[in-house]
């Protein structure tokens, strides 16, 4: 019983800093260009087929990471550069079932409806929709908030990373992107 109000405590303690929707934004976008790095050369052997075949590779690619990384350590690579990570209001450990209702449904309706990311900067708890939907909260790991530096690095990083793919995609696996295949 003392375990269970133990845990309960620290959620509803003033002592959580709980990250905003920039933090978590800045975290999202470094993952999102990892992700695109790492299936580059897959995206290769895909070859120039359909543009859907290799959006559907790099969205694939991407719940797995998420999915992954989120339940093996309540983190994605981004969101641990930043120091924040994710946690369930009502558990010790978040679960699996709550990381698929999260990373799959939750954000999914927070795309949709935009207002489902929205909402983090006006949330006492600063929860966007999928956190609301799957009990669970984003916290900085330490008592300090995310300092300058770790922002320059973790932009530094989302463009070194968009120079690099941008240029190999271009210069070594030949791809071009036309806007008809866009859809322009």
């Amino acid at each position: 019983m003392q375990t269970q109000n133990k845990n309960l405590h620290f959620f509803s303690s003033n002592k959580t800093n709980y990250a905003g929707f920039w933090v978590r934004f800045l975290a999202h976008i470094v993952d999102n260009i990892i992700i695109s790095t790492i299936t580059l050369p897959f995206i290769y052997y895909i070859g120039d087929g359909s543009l859907t075949k290799r959006t559907m590779f790099v969205y694939l690619a991407g719940l797995y990471y998420y999915i992954f990384l989120t339940y093996r350590y309540n983190t994605t690579i981004g969101k641990s550069i930043l120091n924040i990570k994710i946690k369930s209001t009502n558990n010790p450990k978040i679960t699996l079932w709550q990381v698929v209702l999260r990373e799959v449904f939750g954000k999914f309706l927070s795309s949709i409806l935009l207002f489902g990311y929205i909402i983090t900067a006006f949330d006492n708890k600063k929860q966007s929709l999928h956190d609301k939907i799957s009990n669970t909260i984003v916290y900085y790991t330490s008592s300090k908030k995310v300092t300058t530096q770790k922002v320059f690095f973790s932009l530094l990083l989302f463009f070194a990373l968009l120079i690099f793919t941008s240029y190999v995609q271009q210069n070594i696996f030949n791809f071009r992107y036309s806007l008809n295949e866009l859809g322009f």
